[in-house]
């Protein structure tokens, strides 16, 4: 199930909140709120006078498996099943031990598995997929996006069910335990070699135009993806000859310990420069 965010007009509309989003490098002034949100392409809109939900049916007494991906622009999402528990088994690809919650909250381009067990009283359920606003994301149709699970048997209808899920907040799911752990040993050669280590920042990093163009540097160079062929194309061509461009970090080893520096330059101050993906820290 593919989550995203709507939205009615064009990355070019030209209403006064877009274009101080556009023009603001301190990033101060928020985006526009989308106009809804979206379950594999489909939804009702605000007024409940368009749209149509996503319906999804459910065998009484077997698990199904629903892999969860977040592709929207600029919304973190709170997602659960009405009356029912989801299992969680992969984060971002990585398989972990299950763990079950009532709700999950899951970011911009996170990926999840989970196992929901049709052990309720046959019916209608509403899935409800809502922008977490403790992580500052909202949309403008209130009902967030809404899909209808219906058993087996049962004439699909629309639900009459309530969430009884809690608000996690803007935390992810946790404990996540991997089920092949990974061991780094020692530190103390990781502690001599930070130490050492020269910290002394190029002048490069995030600039500007002085208007709506930035520039975000990894190892003093901009990141230029090549969005038609991925860094996983040449793996799988067992090609190493990747372009500078796409700025990718090898490491001497794995299983060692790694150093990063994050520097947050001038006006470009986030509280969330970085983040990865199929990591257990």
């Amino acid at each position: 199930m593919v989550m995203s965010d709507y939205y009615y007009t064009t990355a070019t509309r030209g209403d006064l909140q877009y274009l101080a989003f556009l023009n603001d490098p301190t990033f101060a002034t928020p985006g526009p709120e989308p106009d809804n949100l979206l379950l594999n392409g489909t939804n009702m809109n605000a007024a409940g006078t368009k749209g149509k939900y996503l319906k999804v049916a459910l065998t009484k007494g077997k698990k199904h498996l629903l892999r969860l991906i977040n592709a929207s622009v600029d919304q973190a999402m709170s997602v659960s099943l009405d009356g029912h528990q989801m299992t969680i088994i992969t984060s971002d690809f990585v398989p972990v031990q299950p763990l079950t919650v009532d709700i999950l909250m899951i970011n911009i381009g996170q990926r999840y598995e989970v196992v929901i067990n049709a052990n309720a009283a046959p019916g209608n359920y509403w899935f409800r997929s809502q922008c977490n606003t403790a992580c500052v994301s909202s949309n403008q149709n209130a009902n967030g996006g809404l899909a209808i699970f219906t058993y087996s048997g049962v004439k699909v209808a629309t639900p009459t069910t309530t969430s009884n899920a809690t608000d996690p907040g803007c935390n992810e799911p946790s404990p996540l335990t991997p089920w092949v752990s990974n061991t780094v040993g020692s530190s103390s050669d990781f502690i001599q070699q930070a130490k050492d280590l020269d910290v002394a920042f190029p002048a490069t990093g995030v600039s500007s135009n002085g208007k709506n163009i930035l520039q975000w540097g990894i190892n003093a160079s901009a990141l230029d993806i090549q969005w038609e062929k991925p860094i996983m194309s040449y793996l799988l061509e067992n090609n190493n000859s990747w372009p500078s461009t796409e700025n990718l970090i090898e490491i001497p080893d794995e299983g060692i310990w790694t150093f990063w520096v994050l520097q947050e330059q001038g006006f470009a101050s986030l509280p969330h420069p970085i983040h990865l993906h199929g990591v257990s820290c």
